[in-house]
């Protein structure tokens, strides 16, 4: 047999070295470029569910300001959060069917009262209420004054009664302001808000004005 023939066929039926690393540079790029591809859309899917969240979440909490400030009777009180002073409204959401009055009697009581306010530590927007129980129904019917609602110091006073409680409103809220618009001649008052979400970076601002749909005299 001829040796040299032979090892003339073995080496042709082989891959040089330089075959193998340009074979190895394309499978690179091939795979860099699938890497590139799969990044660009997981960021794609991630910026699209932020943007959702921030929607779906702004949207939810716009939905019950507007539904607890047009049904209220009276605002006492609204901030903008200036100085280190928390956005805020104070305002007498019903006045609640009683006995006789069917109707309402027309005095703003504790359990009757609502306070929304901007915690800026956890962006959030929480609703204090009063939830009776067995033992604090006397306090839930403690009468308020127009004067018992009219600053940040009676908010302050109203958290700290016995039953006041708070729930969230909204969630990922960067920014509050609210704005009393007393009503004008012929008028009805109005709250505006404004607030701004945050989530990831993502923000939304939303900005309104609500005007109370049937309020009551003030409170005296």
């Amino acid at each position: 047999m001829n040796h040299a023939i032979f090892e003339k066929r073995k080496c042709a039926g082989g891959f040089t070295l330089l075959e193998l690393c340009f074979g190895l540079l394309i499978t690179a790029m091939v795979f860099g470029a699938v890497a590139g591809i799969a990044t660009a859309f997981s960021k794609t899917w991630v910026a699209t569910e932020g943007t959702q969240m921030l929607q779906a979440g702004s949207r939810q909490s716009i939905a019950q300001v507007e539904r607890e400030l047009r049904s209220a009777k009276f605002v006492g009180f609204a901030s903008e959060g200036k100085s280190g002073d928390p956005a805020r409204v104070v305002y007498w959401a019903d006045d609640t069917p009683s006995g006789a009055n069917m109707t309402g009697d027309g005095k703003m009581q504790v359990s009757e009262v609502r306070l929304i306010e901007h915690d800026a530590s956890s962006d959030s927007l929480f609703l204090y209420k009063f939830v009776p129980n067995g033992s604090n129904a006397a306090t839930g019917a403690s009468e308020l004054k127009k004067s018992d609602t009219d600053d940040a110091t009676d908010a302050a006073n109203f958290k700290r009664i016995s039953g006041v409680t708070a729930q969230t409103l909204g969630r990922n809220v960067h920014e509050a302001k609210f704005k009393l618009k007393d009503a004008k001649k012929g008028g009805l008052p109005a709250v505006e808000y404004d607030l701004k979400y945050d989530v990831d970076g993502e923000e939304q601002h939303e900005h309104g004005t609500l005007t109370l749909r049937a309020p009551l005299p003030d409170p005296l």
